[in-house]
């Protein structure tokens, strides 16, 4: 991305915190995580979303999906499907 926006790697890194107020690597973890709840939601496999977003692993997908969510993906969708009172 640094040579597409014509900048050094480390310019562009220090402009990314300054413009989001996160770091490019967290960014991409909270967007990567957006968008496994988004396929979970389509009720795609949780091993298909975790490889598809590029996890080594389904553990470590689970891992930080835990982290982040407070639950596991399977949990986190049926509690998202469960129906409202």
């Amino acid at each position: 991305w640094a040579a597409w926006a014509g900048v050094a790697p480390r310019t562009l890194s220090r402009r990314f915190v300054l413009e989001t107020g996160l770091t490019f690597t967290v960014w991409r973890q909270r967007s990567l995580l957006l968008r496994s709840v988004e396929m979970l939601i389509e009720r795609r496999p949780v091993t298909t979303v975790a490889f598809d977003l590029g996890y080594e692993t389904v553990s470590s997908f689970i891992d930080l999906f835990r982290e982040h969510f407070g639950t596991t993906p399977g949990r986190y969708l049926k509690r998202s499907s469960a129906p409202c009172p």
